[in-house]
């Protein structure tokens, strides 16, 4: 008998959890992040020069958001995209830092679902 009580305490602190509250039965999914797609015009761009970042595989009529990692500033842009789930945003790159490897980060989001991807482009000397 004891050891019947003493698995039933051990089975209802395991269900009832720390909070003492029950935890619902199923809690709703949260979507994982989808891989959307995107290109540069030019990896190797010179610089003074525009590099065009090309997006796809995102949903039709939702705002896209770049942000390009410089070697000293971040530079975010947003663009819609199209029917057809594509977006262009045009960067242009100045005197950025010759050789510096310039990260572009991509995201998108419809309702709940996250997408997100990256690229790159690291400037040459004009």
């Amino acid at each position: 008998m004891r050891r019947f009580v003493k698995s039933l305490i051990v089975a209802t602190v395991l269900t009832v959890g720390s909070t003492g509250l029950l935890a619902p039965a199923a809690e709703a999914a949260v979507p994982a992040t989808k891989k959307c797609s995107v290109t540069v015009s030019t990896s190797r761009p010179y610089q003074y020069s525009t590099v065009t970042v090309n997006v796809s595989k995102v949903p039709a009529s939702v705002t896209v958001t770049t942000s390009a990692k410089y070697k000293t500033t971040t530079t975010k842009k947003t663009a819609k995209s199209t029917s057809q789930g594509k977006a262009s945003v045009k960067y242009a790159i100045s005197r950025a830092t010759p050789n510096y490897k310039v990260v572009v980060s991509v995201t998108a989001k419809k309702g709940a679902q996250k997408y997100a991807c990256s690229t790159s482009f690291t400037p040459r000397k004009k």
